[in-house]
């Protein structure tokens, strides 16, 4: 049986600059407007200090309708050794497509099968 071998990668460096005390939960979890209301302030204290990382705001719409379930579920999802998350958009389209289709085996002569090719 071949060994196996675990690859070690060093974490990414912070930021020179990083101010420690706005590392925080998210406000989300909290109900308390005065935690929300300092989560605001320290992130945009951070967006200052560190200018290259002011959220895209593509990204932040593309995280709202596609990837909404990481902010309902309280979810960082980080991930990189190739599992990505499903957009929602895709789980509806496919949804679609197999709730209206009907699918034969692909292996077969099934004339649903071939009405795909």
């Amino acid at each position: 049986m071949p060994s196996k071998s675990v690859l070690s990668l060093p974490s990414p460096p912070l930021p020179d600059k990083l101010d420690r005390s706005l590392i925080r939960s998210h406000p989300s979890q909290s109900s308390s407007e005065s935690t929300k209301q300092e989560f605001k302030r320290a992130l945009r204290k951070f967006e200052e200090q560190n200018p290259d990382y002011v959220a895209d705001a593509e990204l932040c719409a593309l995280r709202s309708t596609e990837f909404s379930r990481l902010k309902t579920s309280g979810t960082a999802y980080v991930d990189y050794m190739g599992g990505s998350l499903y957009p929602e958009s895709l789980v509806t389209r496919h949804f679609e497509l197999l709730k209206t289709g009907v699918f034969g085996n692909t292996h077969s002569d099934s004339p649903t099968y071939a009405t795909l090719c």
